[in-house]
């Protein structure tokens, strides 16, 4: 290839990689710059040679860095080379996870022959039966999953996109729902990028997501890894994996979105000059790089293996995250958005309260002695909150009808909101471990949050005493 015209930062003819503008509407600089900010402190005493090796799927790999899922690069090889059929080779010589994306069936079917453990992203057609059956062709090869482009929707001007004559269209939960079902492989949403996604395809049974932007199909798109820990958060405990790509462009990248929560990486752009000037070759010598710095830093921070990261080595804007804390919403985050019933069976969503105050509390019980009292707190206090451009929503695992009897007993002026499956609980990182008397278990911690009218976190406050709360709220409004 050392004859293409090497017109853009990329390897190959002018337009072959595209690229968006170079603008504060580029999410990748945003990207670049976060990971950039994250600082590593060392923890060498009792330090081992890490080794890299991941299960995923009851298949074991050397490595957590995968392939990315390219498209249409089979069409620019020169001399007979296939560039996404070399990094297949690279993947299966690596045995690390490879990933194909749009491509036809002829020549995903070329690229699962190579032999390297392969899955295959489907772009979200208009057409659904064309997604079946793609679905089916990849199973056909062999491929070890199956999934879909949530995010690759829309074009610039905001109509469905059109790729290669075939337009495309919608993803709803309901869809992702029949092709979890459908696939006899785990199956994967790809483009996640918000809490609210990520619970809507946990809904829907998926197996893993990639958080991801797609290289910045969306502008102003948020950092992947500033949205990580919330996500982590709300699928805890749910077996679903988390991959994570967009300028993993190195092994130090790599080791910052491992430490902060995820469960394999895919790198991107970063093989592309090594896979367009050498083919197989080139892919091989960066992804070992990224591999000896992966193990570089794990040796430093004393992590033995992919599955003993720990997140507070990471210093974030100067901040060091902490175990305990990793997971937690934090001041200065956008709030996530939810949707809870209220005392009288209606639906409100955080959102409705853009351009208000919101104190957002949660409390173990209905009709119980601390609950009470903070509940009437709030309620002795309610016009001077009112005053102050605020409202107050109260949230615990109470159903509906719990929630309307202990409102109308205390003539309490304010929302309660139900969560009985405790979503929206886990979400804020109030779903802990309690101990009362010997006996453990899960339940609410007393927490309230403080939420400015642009959505955003200003005050965050954990085991709060009942008969202090309301007014502490009050001082900080």
């Amino acid at each position: 290839m050392s004859n293409m015209n090497l017109t853009g930062p990329w390897p190959g003819p002018e337009g072959l990689i595209p690229e968006p503008p170079k603008n504060a509407a580029d999410a990748n600089r945003h990207t670049r710059n976060y990971l950039d900010s994250i600082l590593i402190e060392e923890r060498i005493i009792d330090a081992i040679e890490p080794d890299l090796h991941f299960d995923l799927w009851g298949k074991s790999f050397a490595s957590p860095i995968m392939m990315p899922a390219f498209s249409h690069l089979n069409k620019v090889g020169e001399n007979g080379r296939t560039p996404m059929e070399e990094y297949a080779q690279a993947a299966k010589e690596l045995q690390i996870v490879n990933w194909v994306g749009m491509e036809p069936d002829d020549e995903f079917a070329r690229i699962a022959a190579i032999g390297a453990k392969t899955g295959r992203i489907i772009k979200p057609f208009k057409d659904k039966e064309e997604i079946y059956r793609q679905i089916d062709k990849a199973q056909e090869c062999g491929a070890i999953a199956v999934g879909i482009d949530i995010d690759h929707v829309f074009g610039k001007d905001g109509k469905y996109d059109i790729v290669d004559g075939i337009e495309l269209g919608s993803v709803t939960c309901e869809d992702l729902k029949n092709y979890v079902n459908y696939s006899k492989v785990p199956f994967v949403a790809k483009g996640v990028l918000s809490v609210t996604d990520a619970i809507k395809c946990k809904e829907a049974g998926v197996d893993a997501i990639f958080i991801s932007h797609h290289h910045g199909r969306m502008p102003f798109a948020i950092q992947p890894l500033a949205i990580l820990p919330q996500i982590k958060k709300v699928l805890a405990g749910t077996g679903m994996m988390i991959f994570v790509d967009c300028h993993i462009d190195d092994g130090y990248d790599a080791y910052k979105t491992l430490a902060l929560g995820a469960d394999a990486v895919s790198v991107g752009r970063g093989i592309l000059p090594g896979l367009l000037k050498e083919g197989t070759e080139g892919v091989m010598k960066k992804v070992n790089k990224m591999n000896e710095q992966l193990r570089e830093l794990m040796g430093y921070t004393n992590v033995h293996n992919v599955n003993a990261f720990d997140p507070s080595v990471l210093y974030i804007y100067g901040h060091q995250l902490e175990k305990e804390e990793t997971n937690m919403l934090e001041v200065g985050s956008l709030a996530p958005d939810f949707s809870l019933p209220d005392e009288n069976g209606d639906i409100h969503k955080l959102s409705d309260y853009r351009g208000q105050k919101v104190i957002l509390y949660f409390y173990p019980k209905d009709n119980t002695a601390g609950c009470t009292k903070q509940a009437c707190g709030f309620k002795d206090r309610y016009p001077l909150i009112q005053e102050k451009g605020a409202v107050v929503l109260g949230v615990s695992k109470d159903s509906v009808r719990a929630h309307k009897n202990f409102k109308t007993k205390y003539a309490l002026p304010f929302t309660l909101l139900s969560d009985p499956e405790h979503q929206v609980i886990e979400m804020y990182d109030v779903w802990k471990e309690k101990k009362n008397y010997g006996r453990v278990y899960m339940g609410i911690v007393r927490s309230t949050y403080l939420i400015d009218e642009n959505g955003i976190i200003v005050k965050a406050l954990e085991k709060v005493k009942p008969d202090q709360n309301p007014q502490d709220m009050v001082d900080v409004l």
